[in-house]
């Protein structure tokens, strides 16, 4: 039962958000938040905890074409309803979707 409500709940996202495609004000589109709830879905409609994404992943590819990764703004873009149930994670995104081209190196040397 709960899974035919969270594909109901994916579903109807999803045709509410691809009805316009008008470019929103801010950072980001309403093309590049259907390109977000299309391709991170799984992870952000999720009940239980897990599942991230991999940096490799179309989801973090998608979060990355938005300028500075403005998940705020996505999140922006959304229904009132959707924000509150699904903000927190898509918020998260910023920093699962993060390359980070120079980490620091680690000095196993024992003394």
């Amino acid at each position: 039962m709960p899974e035919k409500v969270v594909f109901l709940l994916v579903l109807a996202l999803t045709t509410c958000l691809h009805q316009h495609h008008v470019a929103a004000a801010g950072n980001c589109t309403k093309q590049q938040r259907d390109a977000i709830i299309d391709f991170c879905g799984v992870y952000i409609l999720k009940r239980h905890p897990g599942g991230a994404p991999t940096v490799q992943s179309m989801c973090c590819r998608k979060v990355r074409d938005v300028k500075d990764r403005d998940m705020d703004c996505i999140v922006d873009l959304l229904p009132i309803a959707v924000q509150i149930r699904c903000g927190k994670r898509i918020r998260d995104l910023k920093l699962l979707c993060a390359v980070y081209s120079h980490l620091p190196a680690h000095n196993h040397q024992v003394t």
